[in-house]
């Protein structure tokens, strides 16, 4: 899978899902404080899943949809534990593998996956 890591994701967790053999680019490293509506084209132009704690952001792309956007990985879990985050991004990012044009929300007890295009009920 490969992944546009948002500058909001610690440089560790990179690391631990390059180690992983994951294709990652982060924006820290390559697009250091763009704003989010290019995080998001960029995911797009480089057809990579986005990988993000932004709350503000998810909520854009899944009003949105984002037709050409692959899918999304929400991190909702505590930013102190790095060994948690770790092991839950790598399963979600396991369960992802065939899941695209889906938002995948992961929290501390468990992961939801949600498609981009799904309607929500009034």
């Amino acid at each position: 899978m490969r992944i546009l890591a948002d500058e909001n994701v610690t440089g560790l967790l990179v690391a631990a899902l390059r180690a992983a053999g994951l294709d990652v680019v982060w924006i820290a490293e390559t697009h250091q404080g763009i704003d989010d509506l290019k995080v998001l084209d960029l995911a797009i132009e480089t057809e990579r899943h986005l990988l993000t704690f932004d709350k503000r952001l998810v909520s854009s792309i899944v009003s949105n949809a984002h037709p050409k956007l692959l899918g999304v990985i929400f991190l909702r879990l505590p930013m102190g534990g790095l060994q948690g985050q770790i092991t839950k991004t790598l399963e979600a990012i396991a369960d992802q593998r065939h899941k695209d044009r889906c938002v995948t929300i992961v929290k501390s007890d468990g992961v939801r996956v949600r498609r981009l295009d799904q309607k929500r009920d009034p």
